[in-house]
């Protein structure tokens, strides 16, 4: 066995031997790029509520302002599906919420949606909360639907117009993506646009010491994800 071995290697040296004289090799090359999306934000991301009179809020009960939206585009330099999850920066200070989710949402029933991220805390005062969702969901100015799903794994849900942000039941985030009426198959997109609305509500003023200036703190990250 081991000299059948020795003379087939010597048989296929003396080849490689003889056809370098009749051949030459050509290098084909190259790097494929993955498509590139930008997100942005309209108004540089901030939502206003501007001055809030103490004398406005509730003494004894949640004190809900009105639901505010700007614009998230997402530019591609190609078609690419693509899904929008959203995190609350401010952990800790949903005010009223029993318990938070890691990410740090809690559940208050009560105005736009239920799970809520917090807006920060004045001293160690819950200064409220505020829902957040998307709805109207464009491609060139195309109506599409939303989708979402609560983890990388799990099956989408149509949910047409828009949807929370966040998990009525866990409060985890939801990745979200458009898709066509009806369809659950994330669409690839160039230009998106969605709007990204948010409701806050103020703590019971009980609950809060205004003798002092109080500035509304919330901030929430928005991640692109490849599909």
């Amino acid at each position: 066995m081991m000299k059948k071995n020795i003379v087939a290697l010597a048989i296929l040296a003396a080849s490689s031997i003889n056809a370098q004289a009749q051949s030459v090799d050509i290098t084909v090359t190259g790097t494929l790029l993955p498509s590139s999306c930008t997100p942005t934000l309209s108004n540089g991301g901030v939502m206003d509520w501007a001055t809030i009179q103490a004398g406005d809020l509730k003494y004894s009960e949640y004190t809900y302002l009105n639901a505010k939206t700007i614009t998230l585009s997402v530019a591609c330099d190609a078609p690419t599906a693509v899904a929008i999850e959203a995190t609350s920066l401010r952990p800790g200070s949903v005010a009223g919420a029993v318990a938070e989710s890691a990410g740090g949402i809690g559940y208050l029933q009560g105005g736009w949606y239920s799970q809520k991220a917090g807006l920060g805390l004045a001293g160690t005062d819950k200064i409220g909360g505020y829902a957040l969702g998307i709805n109207t969901l464009k491609e060139n100015g195309t109506p599409l639907d939303a989708a979402f799903r609560d983890n990388q794994t799990g099956a989408w849900q149509n949910v047409a117009s828009g949807t929370s942000m966040w998990n009525s039941g866990s409060g985890n985030p939801r990745q979200i993506t458009p898709v066509a009426a009806g369809s659950i198959v994330p669409q690839a997109i160039e230009n998106l646009t969605m709007n990204v609305t948010a409701q806050p509500y103020i703590n019971k003023a009980s609950e809060l010491d205004l003798s002092s200036e109080i500035t509304l703190d919330g901030l929430a990250n928005f991640e692109l994800i490849y599909l």
